[in-house]
């Protein structure tokens, strides 16, 4: 409102420039904060090859619970054989 009476004429410099004052104010400390949030968040990513090692270590440990589960599958295939029984096992 202020900035269109100014635009038509009249003396409305004030309200435009502390409005713009504030603004300034407010995007100063919003921009601090987020530099501020990207350089602690920078601080703590891992570096590429600390990332790559824990992508490494995490496939890993996939394989092994996966050839864990596919054991498990086979031997209950093999138990479930008709020339399969318990008391053959001593």
């Amino acid at each position: 409102n202020h900035l269109r009476r100014w635009e038509k004429g009249e003396d409305a410099r004030e309200p435009v420039a502390r409005y713009l004052r504030t603004y300034s104010i407010y995007l100063h400390d919003h921009l601090n904060k987020e530099n501020k949030f990207f350089d602690e968040a920078e601080a703590h990513v891992l570096a590429k090859e600390e990332e790559i090692e824990m992508y490494e270590q995490y496939r890993s440990v996939i394989a092994i619970t996966k050839k864990v589960e596919d054991m498990i599958i086979e031997i209950d295939l093999l138990e479930s054989k008709s020339w399969f029984s318990f008391s053959d096992i001593k």
